[in-house]
């Protein structure tokens, strides 16, 4: 241990023995736990003031006990920190100071040492690579602590670091925040006093499929000549995938997306933007990865709100990438997936030397420790002349993403996972089932005949479960985890019997799908559920399916008059054909029973593509439409 520390009533000790430090990387994890005044006073041996830490004592651990002068009598909350090396700032100073500087320290050094034993924890899965420790000073103020893995099985290189710099701002930064809106009083653009304290990350996995992440979360603060404190919070955190797994975009956004929106729901689209903008790579017509959220100088509403923001933002990483590593890291790969993604990290390296403020800042500012800063570069690298993938290749569906950014947390890009009913002896359910399937949608067909469903669609990835179709128990495990239900019932026995089928399962679907918070419904209706004097039916039609039509409208009253809670829509299709899937406009009309003046047959593929461009829609949300498609 080096030197005397100071803390309020506390506890320093080291961290677990398998935390201990690699050899030669100087690890060493802190926990300082606190207590209330009124716990330390019961025990009356110990009092207040200096305990020097040291080793060999009585007790053998190397740790100490010891108290501190206690500044107040009592301390409202518990606290417990556990850090990857001791702190930068004197730890009296830190755990003694409310003020912006200290708690911005504590954060980044508590989301450093989450970040580490996440991903060591993902590493021991393959290996037993952990990262080394490396806590440097700097002359002109500050300091830092580097924590680099590098050569595991699952991240190739992975840093995550925290620095606190203080001392004067070069010129070339003063000049470079000037650009960007920051009015100091004073004229010079050198001898600024500054304080910055921020954690960044940058994650090389080893497996193409894995994405590589980066994060960076920082405090900012300017001395004026009179004394007056400009502040400000940036950050962010972005994924870099070398090949496009959509549900992992869509999850990693969406839990961006949750962060911001605790605080303010306009942030995430800001936010998001401004990524998608900042980690452009000019000269190559391309961002960097998929985005995510990038900010800077946000000073507003409050130094609090603007804090508690960027802690949501954090705490957040760790959820938006752990699972996609645990997803992907077995997959296999071979030496093309390889070599395309050297390329890509060779386009990493080209945005951070050339294009990144924060690479610029770090470089220009004196005493900037240089292995740090660079610690986002990849161990490997690739650069090929002329390069272009092959058109339809997954690495062209890469590019295409990367020059044409997405809105990723619209319900259109979900891939969605799905229950189809299917209760009867038509086509609808296979060729819905058919087209889900193709694009990449994970299914589960509830069917009445397992057998002939397999027989029709044998796909190995399609799940086909046999069910009780008005049945809550029966139907609940099934939609389990499901993002929606898409319902294609119809009818089994005589047209002329009273049909219940419909308005029956309805009455079971919607209070299973509560159960386990399932909120999309779609259901397969018809035209002519209910009568309207200016649209009559056709006399054949209510002769034919009369029965059919009045059970169906039942079920439609029920989830009118009884579903508000559930995102339902019912598509009403009029006669269908055996056709195949065509490229034919579609004929609309909300909360009708037919559309007038087109011909009323369509087919099967056409229901299919329809029912899958809406099923994620809000465009019918909680109503009914009738569709048809408008023939040559």
């Amino acid at each position: 241990m080096r030197g005397v520390h100071r803390v309020l009533a506390g506890v320093l000790r080291r961290g677990p023995p398998r935390l201990g430090s690699e050899t030669g990387g100087g690890c060493v994890r802190y926990s300082v736990k606190f207590s209330s005044s009124a716990a330390v006073g019961a025990k009356s041996h110990i009092r207040p003031g200096y305990v020097i830490l040291g080793a060999g004592l009585a007790c053998g651990t190397g740790a100490v006990l010891y108290s501190a002068h206690l500044r107040k009598k009592t301390l409202a909350a518990t606290l417990e920190s556990v850090f990857m090396a001791q702190p930068i700032t004197d730890m009296t100073a830190l755990q003694q100071g409310s003020d912006m500087r200290s708690r911005m320290e504590l954060l980044i050094l508590q989301v450093q040492r989450d970040v580490c034993m996440a991903l060591e924890e993902l590493e021991a899965t393959e290996g037993d690579k952990k990262f080394t420790v490396d806590r440097w000073e700097r002359k002109e103020g500050g300091g830092g602590i580097s924590c680099v893995l590098q050569d595991g099985q699952v991240f190739e290189k992975a840093g995550v670091n925290i620095s606190i710099v203080l001392g004067n701002l070069p010129p070339a930064a003063v000049r470079q925040m000037r650009a960007r809106g920051k009015d100091f009083k004073t004229k010079d653009d050198s001898g600024l006093p500054f304080f910055a304290a921020g954690v960044s990350s940058v994650i090389h996995p080893r497996s193409p499929n894995v994405p590589t992440i980066h994060f960076n979360y920082r405090y900012f603060e300017v001395v004026e000549e009179d004394g007056t404190r400009q502040w400000w919070f940036g950050g962010g955190t972005d994924l870099t995938p070398s090949y496009l797994d959509i549900e992992d975009v869509v999850h990693f956004h969406s839990t961006l997306k949750d962060a911001c929106d605790k605080h303010d729901k306009s942030l995430y689209p800001k936010f998001k933007k401004w990524c998608d903008d900042y980690f452009t790579i000019p000269h190559r017509g391309e961002r960097r990865g998929v985005g995510g959220i990038f900010f800077d100088d946000v000073d507003e509403p409050s130094q609090e709100e603007a804090f508690r923001f960027v802690k949501s933002c954090a705490d957040s990483v760790i959820p938006s990438y752990v699972p996609i590593v645990k997803k992907q890291m077995t997959r296999g790969y071979g030496l093309a997936e390889r070599q395309w993604q050297l390329l890509r990290r060779g386009r990493y390296v080209e945005f951070n030397l050339v294009y990144d403020r924060g690479t610029k800042f770090g470089l220009a500012t004196p005493g900037a420790r240089i292995e740090s800063i660079l610690m986002s570069l990849p161990l490997v690298a690739r650069w090929e002349y002329c390069h272009d993938p092959a058109p339809g290749s997954p690495e062209a569906e890469l590019m295409e993403v990367l020059k044409n950014p997405r809105d990723w947390c619209k319900r259109e890009n979900l891939p969605i996972h799905m229950c189809k009913l299917k209760y009867a002896s038509n086509k609808d359910c296979t060729e819905l089932v058919k087209q889900a399937l193709e694009q990449g949608h994970d299914v589960t067909a509830l069917v009445r005949n397992e057998a002939k469903m397999r027989e029709k669609v044998p796909d190995e990835k399609l799940k086909v479960e046999t069910v009780d179709v008005t049945s809550v128990e029966s139907l609940t495990p099934h939609f389990t985890g499901k993002d929606a239900v898409v319902s294609a019932l119809g009818h089994v026995g005589d047209l002329k019997d009273t049909v219940t089928v419909f308005d029956e399962s309805m009455r079971a679907i919607v209070p299973a799908m509560r159960k386990v918070n399932v909120g999309r419904l779609l259901i397969l209706s018809a035209w002519f559920t209910f009568d309207d004097p200016k649209e009559p039916a056709p006399p054949f039609v209510i002769q034919v399916l009369g029965n059919v039509l009045k059970d169906i409208a039942r079920m439609e009253t029920y989830l009118m008059e009884e579903c508000s809670d559930l995102d339902w829509t019912s598509a009403r299709f009029p006669g269908l054909t055996a056709g195949p899937v065509t490229e034919l406009p579609f004929a609309e009309k909300e909360d009708a029973v037919q559309v007038s003046g087109v011909q009323g047959t369509m087919s099967r593929g056409d229901v299919a593509r329809f029912v899958l461009a809406n099923v994620c829609s809000d465009k019918y949300t909680r109503k009914a439409v009738a569709v048809t498609t408008l023939q040559n």
